[in-house]
């Protein structure tokens, strides 16, 4: 299976790379070994102690990589976030009803938060496939495997977490788990020993990985081979929208959009069920593709030659996401910067993008459509 790429959406790509709407969110305080910055489409130079972290910006962290991020008054917090070494996580910021909505998506690997609200009522919460956290102001570790397992660590206040069925609070002396193949559960842990707690579970997670690798890697090309195909064909459909297309152009000329107009509400119209029919896909196709970068590396080697469907082996299903991970990559971005222009466009909200059109949101009815239009 072979990635479609189409004129129209290389030439989006190119203009995004020159002009990409966003703003600063936070500021990188510390680095160490391998960290880059995904933005408007293209991995930037190194960054630099100093340097802004902008709304929707990929941030990955090598094997030997760490980064802490001060973030500020856009988020409604303060504090900081820690980007643990193999790690890919994404922070993005809307205004809902004049208040900020912090979203950190944890594609894979782990972070660590201290945040406290700075005024009024923000929320933030931290998003992995299968769990959602909501946080109140506290300090919190969050850890994502090749495989999808959670662990919530909290050594100050409390943060809830959701895996859409059931919830659980994970407290100091109490993480809260989600295996891949598991519900929530609640484990006790002493705060001495928190952080042995932590890297524990990590390894043993590993392990676990590596004596079931090849059902894993087989399970994840199934997952590729379809959902890779479902977002290609939306993702033309979002490329060749002619309002994307006028939207792309005055960003990069500077025309500073107004919600109100009525042009303006007419692209909206257009533009907001293409966003969402990617959406719907890229959600979870987007921490697939992440861990099947990852499983590359820590595959085990005897399971190269084991059969894939559609693929020959592994070995041959791991090659061809080599090949295509640039388009896939350049094609992630296009939406993301969508996602930014849109935003613009709306008074700051995603209009429910950031949700990925859960049931409450306007996406749900034509009538809803109406709240959204309040701006």
């Amino acid at each position: 299976m072979k990635i479609r790429i189409i004129v129209l959406a290389a030439a989006f790509i190119a203009l995004a790379q020159l002009s990409y709407a966003a703003s600063a969110v936070g500021t990188i305080g510390y680095l160490e070994g391998q960290v880059s910055i995904v933005r408007g489409g293209r991995t930037l130079p190194q960054p630099q102690i100093g340097d802004a972290v902008e709304n929707y910006d990929l941030i990955h962290t090598g094997k030997d990589g760490k980064a802490e991020i001060a973030v500020g008054t856009p988020t409604g917090m303060t504090g900081s976030v820690k980007i643990e070494p193999a790690t890919i996580f994404q922070i993005k910021v809307e205004t809902v009803n004049a208040e900020a909505k912090s979203t950190l998506e944890l594609m894979t690997g782990s972070v660590a938060v201290k945040v406290k609200k700075a005024a009024g009522k923000p929320t933030m919460t931290v998003r992995t496939e299968t769990a959602s956290l909501g946080v109140r102001g506290t300090s919190f570790g969050i850890v994502s495997t090749i495989q999808g397992d959670v662990l919530v660590t909290c050594d100050e206040g409390d943060v809830a977490v959701s895996d859409g069925s059931a919830s659980a609070e994970a407290v100091p002396g109490t993480a809260v788990t989600r295996l891949s193949d598991s519900p929530l559960a609640s484990v006790p842990v002493a705060l001495s020993s928190l952080e042995d707690f932590r890297n524990g579970w990590i390894a043993e997670r590993i392990e676990a990985f590596r004596a079931n690798a090849y059902p894993v890697t087989r399970d994840y090309a199934g997952r590729y081979a379809k959902m890779s195909i479902e977002f290609s064909r939306a993702m033309d459909d979002l490329a060749q929208s002619p309002a994307l297309i006028k939207w792309i152009r005055e960003d990069r000329n500077g025309v500073k959009p107004r919600a109100n107009d009525p042009a303006v509400m007419k692209e909206k119209t257009e533009v907001v069920n293409l966003l969402f029919a990617v959406r719907k896909n890229l959600f979870i196709f987007e921490r697939v593709y992440y861990r099947i970068l990852e499983l590359a590396d820590i595959a085990p080697r005897e399971i190269m030659g084991e059969k894939i469907s559609g693929y020959g082996t592994v070995r041959g299903f791991l090659a061809q996401v080599d090949r295509e991970k640039n388009a896939l990559a350049s094609r992630m971005a296009l939406f993301h910067y969508a996602e930014v222009l849109f935003a613009d466009r709306n008074g700051g909200s995603s209009g429910g993008l950031l949700d990925g059109g859960s049931s409450g949101d306007f996406f749900d009815s034509a009538k809803s459509q109406d709240d959204f239009f309040n701006n």
